[in-house]
This record gives C-alpha cells, sequence and structure tokens, in this order.
C-alpha cells in the first residue's frame, strides 16, 4: 500500500456577511466583528417575525456575475461561483478552458456542501405559480431548485470531469466537502478539487 499523496490548500475565496471576497472577511475576523445584524424582513401579511436577527452575505452577484450567470442561477449558486473564481485567481491557475489551461478537466473535481440549497428560486418560483399561473414559471425552474444545483455550476465553470458532487450534512455540509476533497487528492481520483459550502436562506 503507497501512502497518500500529500494535500495543500493552493487558493481560498469566501463572500461572507464580513466581507465580499477573503481578504475583506479574513481583516473583519482579526478584528472581531460580527456578520450578524438587524434584519427587517417580514412575513407577506406583513407581520414582522419574531426573530429580528441575520448575517445576509455582503456581496452583490450583479456586480460580479454576467447576466447569464444571474439569470440561471439561485443566489445560492451565484454566491459559489463569486467564491470559486477567488479561490482560482487565488491560486494562480489559468482560466478554466484556456488554451493550454493546466490540469487538464480529467483530474479537477468540485465537491460542495449546502444545508439547504436553492429555497429562494424555490419559494420565488411557487409564489409566481400562484401569482401568474403555470406561465409565469421560469422555464429553469427544476435545474435552478436542485440541491446540487451550485455543485453543477462551479463544476461547469472549472470544466470538472472528474467529480462535481454536493453533500448535504446540515451545518457540517462544508466542512464534509473539505474533508471529501481531501480524500479525492489522496486516492488520486482527483489532482486540484474546488471544496466548500454554499447557502443563501434568509426567507420568511
Amino acid at each position: 500500500m503507497t501512502s497518500p499523496r500529500t494535500v495543500v490548500i493552493t487558493g481560498l475565496g469566501a463572500t461572507t456577511s464580513l466581507g465580499g471576497d477573503l481578504p475583506t472577511t479574513w481583516t473583519a475576523l482579526l478584528e472581531g466583528r460580527s456578520g450578524i445584524r438587524h434584519s427587517d424582513l417580514g412575513t407577506p401579511g406583513g407581520q414582522p417575525l419574531p426573530v429580528r436577527l441575520a448575517a445576509p452575505v455582503a456581496a452583490d452577484p450583479a456586480t460580479r456575475l454576467s447576466p447569464a450567470q444571474l439569470a440561471r442561477n439561485d443566489r445560492s449558486s451565484q454566491l459559489a461561483l463569486i467564491a470559486t473564481q477567488e479561490a482560482w485567481r487565488d491560486a494562480g491557475l489559468p482560466a478554466p478552458g484556456s488554451a493550454g489551461a493546466s490540469p487538464p478537466p480529467e483530474r479537477v473535481a468540485a465537491v460542495l456542501g449546502v444545508g439547504i440549497g436553492s429555497v429562494l428560486s424555490l419559494t420565488a418560483h411557487y409564489d409566481a405559480l400562484l401569482d401568474k399561473g403555470h406561465d409565469g414559471v421560469p422555464p429553469r425552474s427544476i435545474p435552478m431548485i436542485l440541491p446540487n444545483h451550485a455543485a453543477a455550476q462551479v463544476g461547469l465553470f472549472l470544466r470538472a470531469r472528474s467529480r462535481v458532487q454536493v453533500l448535504s450534512s446540515a451545518c457540517a455540509s462544508g466542512a464534509e466537502a473539505l474533508a471529501h476533497g481531501l480524500t479525492l487528492i489522496r486516492t488520486g481520483m482527483a489532482d486540484v478539487v474546488l471544496a466548500g459550502g454554499t447557502e443563501a436562506a434568509i426567507h420568511p
């Protein structure tokens, strides 16, 4: 039995309630700041919710993604793409799909953890159904609400052909994705793995 391969972290990306990118988030952590703030989120009937605190992500996807990416992705997938792009650049890797890009797609994997997933799209599309009938439901509704949607979009962006997987273990989902990415590299199933977690579930 050969020794497991050494695994190193070469790039990081994050968009959180503390900042829209990794440096801003890291600085806020070191300064002891909190991303939790008061929220005026209410019920559809206008009644305030008993919980008045939330930790919304600071990034505005409209300033970081193309119109097509915005239209076809739930917010949780949008945030995953923003963090993915930052991590890929941080690793110093060439743009996926560029001429002579390395590593080859067959050696690239994407593993994401989600706890709830595309709940914002699910509720918005259901509201559209009630308000406008079936003609009001977006044609991409089913793909957008699937639990693996964020992982699939990251995999498409990276041209990943080794593995594209989603793990869902409640609050441990992102950590489990990191552990699975470690296993993929150690066992030789991939050379590069984008691993992490995403969520966007602030809704009445």
